[in-house]
């Protein structure tokens, strides 16, 4: 048998075992659609299609004896289903919604099996993301000591958005670990309590990424406590005490979808080991998936989009060309601060929409930009006209500051600390290096012209960078936006994009100062230059040359003559003018 005829064949047996590998795939998901039982495995995501109008029963089997509890999730990205511990809708046995939802099982001595029912009321078939947690009696249980909602033990995190640009993370506080043949702990019992410690975790998607796949990969990657210390952000610890509440209002954003989740430390006494557990997560949109009017998700922003672009071309001249055309340069940063001021000012004090707040401001920044381009032309002093650009500048890493984690320490709850802590920061580049007026102002147009173009980037593909002005103004116009806990999407998008950010900013610092190191620090400003030139025949006349005679000889008078003065129309309208800068010049009476 030759070579060739080897490889043809094991070719076809390779495609007949994909065929009947498939055909098994399709014959166990009729079967289980048939049967309406699901056989799950403990800590295995498993994506279903849950039949319309159905009853799916979910079954695990062979439960480790070191188990304590289980807690069976279902998610589902919008569609409603419902998860009950019994086959009947009994009261405090089941939870209906959509997004992440379950429920708590407490397993008796020597049970190894555990059955859940799913129904479903939709008219089509759902897809949905089941998933079991098995804790042991050293884990705590999440949701153990729930007062306020109908189940025993409620695991579920519960969001709501009772401000503008906010969304609140609500869960009821755990209860200590315990065996199968004890009974849970009295929750009113703080002693315990104390021993457990509330860490908030958020995952951003990629923005405007609305998809079911993306939906379950978020939900994948937030379900377990070691999912959280790997793929979470770290929000806030949240402190057990008798009057606090168990939760947590972070910033919201659009087009952006977040999934936030929990992790409940218990730290044992004696020992001092920890465990944890995490509740169950749950995506927020501050969107809606099923609509098709304005607040429809995956929506453009065309105001922004134009915005964006125009700063991108505004930052790139920037960052190579501010300081070589130093009176535009000028103008865009009076502008830059007088739309923030007057943006700020409109949406304090009126209800106008985005848009009339935004021409509003756009209208007294070109107003802000002719007065500070005014000052440079009739002033012509450096350390003016670069102070304002240097804070402009300042503006923008005090933004950068607040928006890391240093921005949720506590000492900012108030406007006095938050307003006075930011102001400092503003006023970090010009006090530095305010003396090397030509450097700071290079500095500061590479690094203001850098961001806007890497804020036209931002915009374009929904990125995270722009949040940090956005935080910035939300602080200013809203007085709750103290009491929120700032955070953003920073993915492989963002990471990308500050890289690049930094290279321009180097880049074109460098050069910038290269082009300018042969030239004045300044160009002179038009009002010192006019009046330099309006006295060329002054100089002229005040100054003589080398090799004229200190004797005039041609016109010298003899004795004994009378000597005539000849001028002509040039020289005394010359002789005029000399006496009557000579006039002005004259000191005045002591």
């Amino acid at each position: 048998m030759s070579r060739k005829t080897i490889v043809v064949v094991i070719f076809v047996l390779f495609c007949l075992s994909s065929i009947q590998h498939h055909y098994h795939l399709d014959a166990a998901e009729a079967l289980t659609e048939t049967n309406g039982t699901v056989l799950l495995q403990p800590s295995k995501a498993t994506i279903l299609n849950i039949p319309a109008t159905s009853h799916t029963i979910l079954l695990l089997r062979n439960i480790s004896s070191s188990s304590a509890y289980l807690i069976c999730q279902i998610h589902t990205q919008f569609q409603n289903l419902t998860l009950s511990l019994t086959p009947y809708h009994n009261q405090s046995q089941y939870v209906t919604g959509h997004g992440g939802m379950g429920v708590v099982t407490v397993l008796q001595p020597d049970q190894m099996e555990v059955t859940w029912h799913l129904f479903s009321n939709q008219i089509d078939s759902v897809r949905a993301l089941v998933y079991v947690t098995p804790l042991t009696a050293d884990d705590p249980l999440p949701g153990g000591c729930n007062v306020e909602y109908d189940l025993e033990y409620d695991p579920e995190l519960h969001l709501r958005s009772s401000m503008p640009l906010t969304s609140t993370v609500l869960f009821q506080w755990a209860s200590v670990g315990f065996s199968r043949s004890y009974l849970p702990p009295n929750c009113e019992y703080s002693v315990p309590q104390v021993t457990l410690e509330y860490k908030v975790y958020v995952r951003y998607n990629s923005g405007n990424d609305f998809s079911e796949d993306a939906y379950f990969d978020a939900v994948q990657s937030m379900i377990t406590a070691g999912d959280l210390n790997d793929h979470g952000f770290y929000l806030q610890t949240v402190d057990f005490s008798l009057d606090s509440k168990s939760q947590i209002t972070t910033a919201s954003y659009d087009n952006q979808g977040a999934i936030y989740n929990v992790m409940v430390t218990q730290t044992k006494k004696t020992t001092g080991s920890k465990t944890a557990a995490a509740y169950i997560p749950r995506i927020f949109y501050t969107c809606d998936l099923q609509s098709t009017g304005n607040d429809k998700c995956g929506k453009t922003d065309v105001a922004a989009v134009i915005l964006a672009t125009f700063g991108g071309i505004i930052g790139v001249f920037l960052c190579f060309l501010g300081h070589r055309f130093f009176k535009i340069e000028n103008f865009l940063f009076g502008f830059l601060a007088f739309g923030l001021i007057f943006y700020q000012v409109m949406a304090i004090s009126t209800s106008e929409s985005e848009i009339g707040n935004l021409s509003v401001a756009a209208v007294f920044g070109i107003i802000g930009g002719c007065l500070y381009l005014l000052c440079w032309w009739y002033l012509g002093f450096p350390l003016l006209s670069v102070l304002m650009n240097g804070l402009v500048a300042g503006y923008l890493i005090s933004s950068i500051i607040f928006y890391t984690p240093f921005g949720n320490l506590p000492y900012w709850d108030t406007q006095f600390n938050y307003g006075m802590t930011f102001t400092c920061g503003v006023l970090i580049v010009p006090v530095i290096i305010l003396c090397f007026t030509r450097v700071l102002n290079i500095l500061s147009c590479t690094f203001v012209g850098s961001y806007g173009v890497i804020l036209a980037i931002d915009v374009y593909i929904n990125g995270g960078l722009k949040f940090i002005i956005v935080n910035s103004l939300r602080h200013a116009v809203h007085q709750y936006y103290l009491k929120i806990v700032i955070t953003g999407p920073f993915t492989t998008n963002e990471i990308i994009l500050v890289v690049v950010w930094f290279t321009l900013f180097i880049c074109g610092t460098v050069f910038q100062l290269v082009r300018e190191r042969k030239r004045a620090p300044f160009p002179p400003s038009p009002r010192q230059s006019h009046q330099r030139d309006a006295f060329p025949r002054l100089r002229r006349y005040q100054s003589s040359g080398e090799r004229e005679p200190l004797l005039n000889t041609s016109n010298s008078r003899q004795y004994g003559t009378v000597y005539q003065i000849h001028n002509t129309a040039d020289d005394y309208e010359d002789n005029e003018e000399v006496n009557r800068i000579s006039d002005t010049e004259k000191p005045g009476p002591v």
